[in-house]
């Protein structure tokens, strides 16, 4: 037995080993509580080991030959984390264009960032002077920013529809969502909340009313900005660390607002039928996630810090996660939280499934068809997803989702590298 053949035995063996033992852990906790479990946690054993897999990845991607390596080393985040620190970065999946394809960020809003195309897990670094990316909800409207404006196309490659002027500023964009019909995009960022149209912009998020409370000389900025769109674009959801989650129309007029059930707001996102919407308020690294029937949106008005056992104007879907991420499926919502988890609830608040990545979420984009889901983190990590397709023995969770594979577009590495 030669030394990398030692080594993979190793590696999948110990692997296995730990998956299993805690998906073990995790199902005796969901059906009896935590305070039930008197076992030692699983802890994974591997990192003496991961600068050479580090090395065979390499030699891997140089030669080619990534698809035999996953099958000998399964991929794994844990025997790494000693290199995420200095190697990983935020990445976004912003525009899922079909079930293999998919135009990604690389790089946090306010730094000098990266756009890609991956297709059939290639990866195609686009135009360096492009800042954000964003898809609209229905139909094939992509929004491409640059510096000075922001471009609505028909798809990727497709025609121009829509030409805003929007200067971005050091703030950049944290994210961005046309409307269906290229008619308007909303523009989210630390320095405010943004509607484009041909009437104009229209400062949302803080409005014109909250920035005359501004301190003079002092420039907009705002924490915790998030916002959606509801799927046939009638209503927006705006929020920062200071406000609650506002209901809009599509002009930007307010209907309504929910207030936030932990300390500030964080992650909005409707339901695929725009009946409800998910209102997620956080405190440091946990979270609380309702549902609020928003279709009488006019009517909605959600005080903060209730008891949801009680509440008749919410119902509790989780009370653990700070939402990074999310996106909106035909039996709920997948949702992405601080500790690198992926978890899917139905609309009622019934746990549908949950699957570990690692890291902390940073974004999601599901494909038109509902097939793959692409997941980024803040460790420099691109995971794409067979939802529903078989998992094996390394995988952490109990949603039966294949791992097609991982890219790592680790900082200090001179290529992309494939796992």
């Amino acid at each position: 037995m030669n030394d990398t053949t030692a080594l993979q035995q190793q590696w999948q063996q110990q692997g296995a080993d730990y998956a299993r033992a805690i998906n073990e852990m995790l199902a005796f906790a969901s059906q009896h509580g935590w305070d039930a479990w008197t076992g030692e946690e699983a802890q994974d054993l591997r990192a003496p080991l991961a600068k050479q897999v580090l090395q065979l990845l390499r030699e891997a991607n140089r030669n080619n030959n990534t698809a035999a390596f996953r099958v000998a080393f399964a991929p794994a985040l844990a025997p790494l984390v000693e290199y995420i620190g200095e190697q990983g970065r935020y990445i976004e999946p912003a525009v899922a264009l079909d079930a293999q394809t998919v135009l990604l960020m690389v790089g946090a809003p306010y730094e000098t960032r990266q756009a890609y195309l991956v297709a059939d897990g290639r990866c195609q670094a686009l135009p360096a002077d492009i800042v954000a990316l964003g898809a609209a909800k229905q139909g094939e409207v992509v929004a491409v920013a640059r510096a000075a404006q922001i471009e609505l196309r028909r798809g990727w490659d497709g025609a121009v529809l829509a030409v805003f002027d929007y200067h971005v500023g050091d703030a950049g964009i944290t994210r961005l969502l046309p409307f269906n019909d290229a008619s308007a995009v909303l523009v989210v960022s630390n320095a405010g909340i943004d509607l484009l149209s041909s009437q104009g912009c229209r400062h949302l998020c803080p409005d014109d009313e909250e920035r005359l409370e501004w301190d003079d000389g002092e420039p907009i900025y705002i924490d915790m900005e998030n916002a959606n769109l509801s799927h046939d674009n009638r209503l927006l959801c705006v929020g920062a660390q200071d406000t609650e989650h506002k209901l809009l129309d599509a002009q930007g007029q307010y209907l309504g607002q929910i207030g936030p059930q932990s300390s500030y707001p964080h992650f909005c996102l409707f339901a695929a039928d725009d009946s409800h919407v998910l209102s997620n308020s956080c405190h440091f690294y946990n979270g609380i996630s309702i549902a609020v029937d928003v279709r009488t949106p006019q009517n909605v008005a959600v005080e903060a810090y209730q008891d949801s056992a009680e509440a008749t104007d919410h119902l509790l879907i989780d009370d653990n996660m700070r939402v990074y991420a999310g996106v909106s499926t035909l039996e709920g919502m997948i949702l992405g939280d601080a500790n690198g988890y992926i978890r899917a609830y139905s609309w009622q608040g019934e746990p549908l499934w949950h699957h570990y990545l690692g890291g902390t979420i940073s974004g999601m984009a599901l494909s038109p068809c509902g097939r793959t889901l692409w997941v980024g983190t803040y460790a420099g990590i691109l995971h794409q997803l067979a939802l529903g397709q078989g998992q094996d023995t390394h995988t952490i969770g109990n949603g039966n989702h294949r791992e097609d594979f991982r890219l790592l577009f680790w900082q200090n590495e001179p290529e992309v590298l494939r796992w």
